[in-house]
């Protein structure tokens, strides 16, 4: 914009009826038009250099000025109602709308342009109208795409800049809605509809929206978003910006990141990045050298020094104290370095101090120079001339005149043709190092680079001896400090590199055959997994041309479907970075399976790509073999697995080589493999390991098998009884290499011999209690009987007179005859029952002394005869868990025993007493006879006779075996307590309840 419209701008904004008021960025007013002046009462020359708030007073203390003009530099529009008081004391309702405007490139004329609308009076006048169609007017010309929409999101308005940026007129897009100028489905509609509200609200609001040109084109934009009044009515003023321009340049300068950290990452010299004393990064190629990575060298406590020599220290704390002095450093040096595996490397350091704030920033190149610097030693005369002239460029340099001619060379140009500079001065060089059929192209690059072109070629030049060797050449005009034109030309003897490429490509086509002849099938997959390469041999062992297959199939056509999961699992494996291995099985052509040995991993190509190279082995063989050997190896495991015996097989030191299941169980280990490596002394007693070490030095050295030997062992499952037969194994030289042994538990064959043995002691016995018992039926039945029998016929027989008294006497000797028959025959019955096991208790809650009680009263006959004193000391509350039954038989025979064999006036006590373990300890005790200590031994046996009582009364000795029996059933035991003429006590256990 010249001055003239500049002029014309403020001419405009001077007459025009719109209030206009432009301030600076800092809110101070630059001029104040007469209509401005005229709503607020302020004259022209009284407002500019002062701030706008000093005459507009925000309605509230939610305004904040700062916040409203980082949204004006946005490039929003902001609207605010502000309270001006005029110089008549009048308080006006103004609304200022204000926008940021620049004129070119001229900050004079910039800043914000603020646009005054009188809130007091309820309609716009025609002049108001006029100053909202002038504001449209300034919004029509903003560079910017302005849309004003309603609550329902349908344009009221919309400015030039948006038709040109959507390629719509205005009447096309009034009324519409940003639905049509969307890009589909890369806008999210919620997210902007929930921003408009937000907006409607107060909140400005910004986003991103793909826009849509009426041509179709998908562009993207920069939308921010505030509300405001159109024409009083409260609306959504959208100032849209084209940032195409933005995003490319974003990810353009991605792109470049990425490249710059690859070239960074894969550069030849080690690079570091340091702030301060701290390492910001490293590339792989400084770990190379040093073998320290990122990791290592982030470690608070890293300390680079501890990675130099002692002559390198010495060097970097010089250089440190002259940094602290300020002293100049050279930018390059050399260090040596020792890294993780102690070599030492020289590396030379070159420095770049960066720009990057108040820490000092270093950006390093070390380059490994170890190698470098012991050729350098060699060639350090020739170095010298070389370094004054021309550096250290490692290429033959020759500069020539405009004519061609020779006016200088490096010490490698001269070595590199052998001619000298003597020779060659003065000449023109096509002359020298040109062969005589590359004349004329020599000729055309000396013209070329005279005409100022730059050349860069590689060709064929000529020794001084007619050799031919290969080179690069770069050539570049320039000129001398007098001005003349000269032609600088730099070659590189690129013979060897030549060489290098003709070896590649004779070593390319040397593996080219050995691929396709060596005895394995090769495949080059390629990421859509269709075979890219393969040679004869995979064809072949698939059944299929190679013609069938490159560029064609895809490598899934030779995996059966049931093996499809492996097929990936595979390819996984190998794109995870494996390098896989498998056997498996893969199918033909025809359909017939394959077995083979896939060996499978990347290969990356120069290009960048990566394949999947799998080598394919036949195996068909050997795994017919295989399969064989493991149908007779699984035979094997079967019979060892479940056959009874125990096998294992020792070496000649009788260490355990292999076992089988039922020995790992005889020995007590887990799995058979525990018990490998060890000798019987881990497992048995030492007297029968030493004797089956003697045995087995027998077989090893004499050769003789030892067959069924019987063996009494305690192994893990306690003492068993084996046969063992054990014989020498040998190798196919017929020397003895071990021995095989086969142990068979004969355990229940010894525990059926044995229960053999203790059911004839058990009818020896038997036989004897059945005597016993035919002699108390035939000698203790037969004297009650007879008396019972004498007494009745003296009742019967008349002839003999009997009086009362008489009657009475011989009537109770009948009932003592028959009580002790009954007894007897009660004791029998149940000694009886008690062999042939029916007797089984029932036990249930019996109140003792109530049955204790009921006994006695049994025996009153006889208590009263002997006078004898009876004590039930048992608890009345006193309850124990016995069969009522069982429990009353005990206490009868024990009680019976004990009126027998107590004297005249003697004492019987019953009693108990409660233990801790929740039992009753019932006892009888009485004053009479006793028992010697031989008796007591045999007291519970059947052949022991029973003996009379102290009255006569007769004893069978079945009585006390009964009771032993019936406590025992109760989980109890019968204890006895004798001395002669002293008594006894008989106590037993029951559980109390």
């Amino acid at each position: 914009m010249n001055q003239v419209q500049k002029n014309a701008l403020f001419q405009y904004l001077e007459i025009t009826p719109l209030p206009t008021i432009i301030t600076d960025f800092s809110g101070k007013i630059t001029m104040i038009n007469k209509a401005a002046g005229s709503l607020c009462g302020l004259a022209k020359d009284e407002a500019p250099g002062k701030q706008m708030l000093l005459f507009f007073t925000p309605p509230d203390n939610a305004y904040n000025e700062e916040t409203v003009l980082k949204q004006l530099l946005d490039k929003q529009i902001v609207s605010s109602e502000f309270l001006c008081k005029t110089k008549e004391g009048i308080n006006r309702h103004v609304l200022v709308s204000r926008a940021v405007f620049r004129i070119g490139d001229d900050e004079e004329y910039s800043g914000i342009i603020c646009n005054l609308t009188w809130l007091n009076d309820e309609k716009i006048t025609e002049s108001q109208a006029q100053a909202e169609a002038n504001y449209l007017g300034v919004i029509d010309n903003l560079n910017d795409a302005v849309f004003i929409q309603d609550r329902d999101g349908i344009f009221l308005f919309t400015n030039n800049a948006a038709s040109e940026l959507y390629g719509y007129t205005k009447e096309e897009l009034t009324g519409k809605t940003p639905l049509m100028l969307s890009g589909g489905d890369q806008n999210d509609f919620k997210e902007i509809n929930r921003k408009i509200i937000k907006c409607f609200h107060g909140e400005a609001q910004s986003l991103e929206f793909w826009g849509l040109k009426k041509s179709g084109e998908l562009f993207p934009t920069e939308v921010s978003l505030r509300s405001g009044n159109y024409f009083g009515q409260r609306v959504v003023i959208a100032m849209v910006h084209d940032i195409t321009a933005r995003k490319n340049a974003e990810s353009t300068l991605r792109q470049s990141e990425i490249k710059y950290k690859m070239l960074l990452d894969n550069a030849f010299d080690a690079i570091y990045l340091t702030k301060g004393t701290r390492f910001q990064y490293v590339n792989k190629r400084f770990t190379e050298i040093t073998g320290l990575t990122m990791e290592d060298i982030s470690k608070p406590e890293f300390d680079f020094s501890i990675i130099l020599t002692h002559s390198s220290r010495v060097i970097l704390e010089d250089r440190t104290q002259k940094h602290l002095k300020g002293e100049p450093l050279e930018p390059t040096y050399i260090f040596q370095v020792i890294d993780k595996s102690n070599m030492i490397h020289d590396v030379e350091i070159s420095t770049v101090k960066l720009d990057s704030g108040d820490e000092l920033t270093i950006l390093g190149i070390m380059r490994d120079v170890t190698a470098q610097l012991a050729t350098n030693k060699e060639l350090e005369w020739k170095k010298t001339y070389f370094e004054n002239i021309y550096g250290s460029v490692p290429y033959g340099i020759v500069i020539l005149d405009e004519k061609d001619r020779v006016v200088d060379a490096n010490c490698v140009f001269i070595e590199m043709f052998q001619w000298t500079l003597d020779e060659l001065k003065g000449n023109q060089i096509n002359d020298f190092i040109v062969p005589e059929y590359l004349k004329q192209q020599g000729m055309e690059l000396t013209n070329n680079v005279a005409i100022g072109e730059k050349i860069d070629t590689e060709t064929v030049r000529q020794r001084k001896d007619g050799k031919l060797i290969h080179v690069k050449i770069i050539g570049k005009p320039t000129r001398s400090p007098n001005g003349d034109m000269l032609v600088f030309g730099i070659y590189q003897d690129i013979s060897e590199r030549i060489s290098f490429i003709e070896e590649i490509k004779n070593q390319k086509n040397y593996y080219e055959q050995l691929v396709q002849r060596i005895p394995y099938g090769i495949a080059l997959v390629g990421k859509n997994k269709i075979i890219q390469d393969c040679n004869e041999w995979f064809a072949n062992l698939f059944g299929y041309q190679k013609s069938e297959l490159i560029n064609i199939a895809n490598i899934q056509q030779i995996i059966p479907k049931k093996l499809t999961s492996e097929g990936v699992e595979l390819r996984k494996k190998v794109e995870a970075g494996e390098r896989v291995y498998i056997e498996s099985i893969r199918q033909m052509k025809d359909g017939r399976l394959v077995d083979v040995a896939i060996t499978a991993q990347l290969l990356y190509r120069p290009d960048g790509n990566h394949y999947l190279l799998s080598v394919y082995q036949d195996i068909s063989d050997r795994k017919s073999v295989e399969r064989e050997l493991q149908f007779e190896r699984n035979l094997m495991e079967a019979l060892m697995a479940n056959i009874p015996d125990t096998i294992y097989f020792k070496d000649k030191k009788s260490r355990f080589l292999r076992i089988n299941q039922s020995q790992a169980r005889a020995l007590g280990v887990e799995k058979p493999e525990d018990a490998i490596g060890k000798t019987d002394l881990d497992f048995f007693n030492s007297e029968l390991a030493v004797k089956s070490f003697e045995d087995e030095r027998k077989i090893f050295y004499e050769g003789d098998s030892l067959i069924n030997s019987q063996e009494h062992i305690k192994t893990a499952n306690g003492w068993r009884w084996f046969t063992a037969t054990k014989v020498p194994m040998v190798d196919s030289t017929g020397k003895i290499i071990g021995l095989a042994g086969v142990s068979r538990d004969i355990t229940d064959i010894k525990n059926l011999e044995n229960a053999l043995l203790e059911r004839e002691e058990n009818l020896k016995q038997l036989n004897a209690e059945k005597d016993k018992l035919f002699t108390i039926i035939s000698h203790d039945l037969r004297s009650p009987f007879n008396s019972f029998l004498m007494l009745t016929e003296m009742l019967m027989d008349d002839s003999i007179p009997l009086d009362a008294d008489e009657t009475k006497k011989l009537t109770a000797s009948m009932y003592k005859s028959a009580t002790n028959l009954y007894d007897l025959l009660e004791n029998l019955l149940s000694w009886s029952r008690l062999q042939r096991g029916l007797t089984v208790p029932e036990p249930s809650p019996v109140q003792l002394a109530d049955t204790v009680d009921a006994c006695l009263e049994s025996f009153t006959t006889g208590i009263n005869r002997k006078m004898l004193k009876v004590t039930n000391n048992i608890p009345a509350e006193l309850k124990v868990m016995a069969d009522p039954n069982l429990i009353g038989s005990i206490l009868r025979n024990l009680i019976s025993n004990a009126i027998k064999f107590t004297p005249l006036k003697g004492t019987l006590t019953i009693a108990s007493n409660e233990t801790t373990d929740n039992e009753v300890i019932i006892s009888v005790t009485d004053t009479g006879i006793g028992m010697s200590p031989d008796l007591m031994k045999k007291l519970f046996s059947i052949e022991i006779k029973g003996r009379k009582g102290t009255d006569g009364e007769p004893s069978s000795g079945l009585g006390l075996i009964l009771v032993k029996d019936f406590v025992e059933k109760h989980g109890g035991q019968l204890n006895v307590e004798s001395a002669e003429n002293m008594g006894s006590t008989f106590s037993f256990n029951l559980k109390k309840v």
